[in-house]
């Protein structure tokens, strides 16, 4: 049951307002606000729903504009979201014994052997 304080109250600068015990004014509980904005989001024509992303965690990265248009493309064709179509291409990936790619040819600094300094 809403019990109101004091109906009709002048406030500070001579406006009428209404003291509850409570913070949301019953013209605003009348609207059902919150049944209105606690349903899911549409989902996007043509792509497939995706199941199974309750434990995935964010994953932010920056690429230059035209990986990223690529990406978008590869996912817009593939029917899925871009972070879909990331997930399965890193779940595809093939690494090495040190947990490195196979692609990758460049050296790696944590391989290099140090060099000779002289000791003064």
């Amino acid at each position: 049951m809403r019990a109101l304080v004091a109906p009709g109250v002048v406030g500070p600068r001579g406006r009428m307002f209404w003291m509850q015990s409570f913070d949301t004014p019953p013209r605003v509980q009348s609207l059902r606000a919150n049944n209105r904005l606690d349903r899911r989001m549409a989902a996007i024509k043509g792509r497939r729903h995706r199941s199974g992303v309750s434990q995935a965690v964010a994953l932010q990265v920056r690429v230059q504009p035209a990986q990223r248009a690529k990406a978008e493309t590869a996912a817009a064709a593939l029917g899925i979201s871009v972070a879909a179509y990331i997930d399965r291409l890193l779940a595809e990936e093939v690494l090495d014994e040190a947990g490195r790619p196979l692609w990758w040819t460049q050296p790696v600094p944590a391989d290099q052997e140090e060099l000779p300094l002289k000791s003064a």
